[in-house]
């Protein structure tokens, strides 16, 4: 035992002291012997914390999968040890998202680019006619906007999850606003000969950011037009409840499933890329509509309902609604989508 072998020799020191006649000898040897069980018990106690600290230090980057055996611990260390492991779980789960995420842009990217590199390789194959050049340089102009969509998306994504995106809150007329963020749709939906049905029944206010706002309705509807099948249908309505405001955009169910509804939101979730009414869009609108919703404090929730899949958005209704009145004049200046802030 360790800790008598101390207590020996500090006694024997002890003892060579009083054989010198050394005053208080015998004070300094129970002191010595006190201080050596001590350091003894102290280095046991703190044995285990060490050999924790050790496998923290192991610790690797790019292999986040060790956990620590908590069950071998001191009872002190135990609830140390699992949330260490808590920690390293969310870690490696972020980790390989973010390595998912990378690969997927990585794919997204890489798709459009060598369209537009193909393009531009026939073109100058050979002398062209006029038209020709025309017709190629309008396709290398649709490819390099759905780049500045897919990437300005992805920075106003990016700044959503770092919590860098500030809002402004103005008192908004949602009916109005709603029509307007259709207006760049209508051509493509009267092309898929979609139909649109409005059930607006009256003004309806909420206090939100105009400029955000409208990014989320021209996702909803890009959505909508894109995924319903050729002449199917886009159903929105608006409604106020119980100090709720409640806005649906719904279209013609292509054939998704009831538990993919949720992976819609995820980024870069396309579900069947065969199915009804794919146009290639990139998969982030909806991600980025969830993120704004939640910063802007309302939610957006997804459902199968007869045959349509119904997005709705939830906010908080205005305390005082407003006589009718035009948008805000920040929505009006942004009235018409961008393709940057266009998620395809």
């Amino acid at each position: 035992q360790q800790g008598h072998g101390l207590v020996l020799v500090a006694v024997s020191v002890g003892q060579g002291l009083l054989d010198v006649h050394h005053p208080g000898a015998g004070r300094v040897a129970v002191m010595l012997a006190v201080a050596a069980t001590l350091f003894g018990v102290v280095a046991a106690l703190l044995r285990p914390l060490e050999h924790l600290a050790n496998r923290i230090a192991r610790l690797d980057a790019d292999d986040l999968s060790a956990r620590f055996a908590a069950a071998y611990l001191p009872s002190e260390l135990r609830p140390v040890a699992r949330r260490l492991d808590d920690l390293l779980r969310r870690l490696e789960a972020t980790f390989a998202r973010e390595k998912a995420f990378t690969a997927d842009v990585a794919h997204e990217l890489r798709t459009p680019l060598s369209g537009l590199r193909t393009t531009l390789e026939v073109m100058l194959s050979k002398p062209r006619e006029p038209a020709q050049y025309r017709e190629a340089l309008n396709d290398c102009l649709a490819i390099a906007n759905r780049l500045q969509s897919l990437v300005d998306n992805l920075l106003s994504l990016a700044q959503l999850e770092g919590g860098r995106v500030s809002l402004t809150k103005e008192p908004l007329q949602l009916d109005y606003l709603l029509r307007e963020a259709w207006k760049p749709f209508a051509a493509l939906a009267a092309q898929r000969q979609v139909e649109v049905v409005w059930r607006l029944p009256g003004p309806v206010f909420v206090e939100c950011d105009p400029v955000k706002l409208r990014i989320v309705f021209s996702n909803l509807f890009d959505n909508a037009v894109s995924y319903s099948p050729e002449s199917g249908s886009v159903l929105i309505t608006a409604a106020e409840t119980e100090g709720m405001v409640d806005i649906t955009v719904a279209n013609t169910d292509p054939g998704l499933a009831a538990e993919d509804l949720e992976s819609t939101f995820a980024p870069f979730w396309r579900g069947d890329p065969n199915a009804s009414g794919h146009r290639g869009n990139a998969g982030i609108g909806l991600a980025l509509v969830r993120r704004i919703m939640e910063t802007m404090e309302g939610r957006v929730t997804a459902a199968l309902e007869g045959g349509m899949v119904v997005y709705s958005l939830h906010f908080p209704a205005l305390a005082a609604p407003l006589h009718e009145a035009p948008a805000s004049a920040a929505f009006q200046q942004n009235c018409v989508p961008r393709h940057a802030e266009l998620l395809n």
